[in-house]
């Protein structure tokens, strides 16, 4: 059994959390229900991402805008901050007591069923129906413009039938990804909107360049999806710190804390959801250089090349990498010819259409 069939058995029942939204150089707001009407300006940074127009001629995204670099400077680096409030937030953070998410019981019974050995469509349909929100983008998947077929789909049975048992799984991360966000809705994106999206597009990204890559696409969805968990995390806990201490959180702070503790809290989480190997590993660290003798130089280097598309795609701040010359795709003997241009080209709607099948 692989590892990551040994992930679907180790999740165990637990309750939704949702997470607050902020906006660039505001303070975190609380949720949407909550928070006093049009207390905020709109960031003007902040849209719901479109497939790119692209700043060069054809719309050729992955040509460099500015210097080409194959590393991402510290995105906070040049940023002020209240530094009382960040050590503050730091012993919050630093704690064994900090309260970690969990998968919801409907997502984790569905998992299990789907990894036993003789899964029941009928049994899996009535789990599913527990959670009716799940089963309702179900069969919106099932019935959007990546699995449409001749007629439409109105039963859980055929949509299990027609997207398959893997789409189904990485449904049910995304929905529960998506879930740990809060969303202010309207033209804003909210910044839990904002890490959403960068997850389903650093998890179509790998699973495009999976086979390249030599790493099972079931797993590249996965690893592309989950190893910024923990910036979800964070942005749970300096809601939760705002609105118990009634201070301010603004996005350069978040920026900064975000930089040194996703990976640390991806950690955690791995480790309080007891995933398997290489998942721990990989969420807890995916930055820094990746030695040619790296036992998890495959999904590392993927990590790489996914994280790069998402920025220079514009769901992440624009870093202008040498793409070419990227480890990765030197390592896969990606040249700029007609058939990776091709590749890298459907890429944004490929994104596009993930994102609009789980809105």
């Amino acid at each position: 059994m692989g590892w990551f069939q040994r992930l679907m058995n180790w999740f165990r029942s637990a309750s939704d959390h949702e997470l607050a939204p902020t906006g660039t150089d505001s303070a975190v707001p609380l949720p949407v229900e909550l928070a006093p009407p049009n207390t905020d300006k709109p960031a003007p940074h902040l849209r719901l991402v479109e497939p790119p127009t692209g700043d060069t001629a054809g719309g050729e995204w992955w040509i460099p805008r500015g210097e080409p670099v194959l590393v991402a400077p510290p995105r906070s680096a040049d940023e002020a901050v209240d530094a009382e409030l960040h050590g503050r937030l730091c012993g919050v953070l630093d704690s064994p007591d900090l309260e970690l998410p969990h998968l919801p019981r409907v997502a984790a019974r569905v998992l299990e069923s789907i990894n036993s050995d003789n899964v029941n469509y009928r049994s899996l349909a009535e789990t599913v129906e527990q959670d009716p929100v799940l089963a309702a983008e179900v069969l919106r998947v099932a019935n959007s413009a990546m699995f449409r077929g001749i007629r439409e789909i109105a039963t859980l049975e055929q949509a299990f039938s027609r997207i398959g048992l893997r789409e189904l799984r990485s449904l049910v991360f995304a929905r529960h990804t998506k879930g740990l966000a809060i969303r202010t809705g309207g033209p804003e994106k909210s910044l839990g909107e904002e890490l959403w999206q960068r997850a389903v597009a650093a998890a179509v990204v790998a699973s495009q360049f999976a086979k390249r890559a030599r790493v099972p696409e079931r797993d590249a969805f996965l690893i592309g999806l989950l190893h910024y968990i923990g910036s979800l995390v964070l942005l749970r806990v300096t809601h939760d710190y705002q609105k118990t201490h009634g201070c301010r959180v603004r996005r350069s702070l978040f920026d900064r804390l975000d930089e040194q503790w996703h990976e640390r809290l991806g950690l955690r989480l791995a480790d309080a959801w007891h995933l398997p190997d290489p998942l721990p590993m990989l969420i807890g660290a995916h930055h820094g250089p990746i030695e040619p003798d790296d036992p998890l130089r495959r999904p590392r280097l993927l990590i790489e090349v996914a994280d790069a598309c998402r920025s220079m795609l514009g769901y992440a701040p624009y870093v202008p990498y040498d793409f070419f010359k990227l480890p990765g795709l030197r390592e896969w003997e990606l040249t700029d010819n007609e058939p990776t241009r091709k590749l890298l080209a459907d890429l944004p709607q490929q994104i596009v259409q993930r994102l609009q099948s789980t809105l």
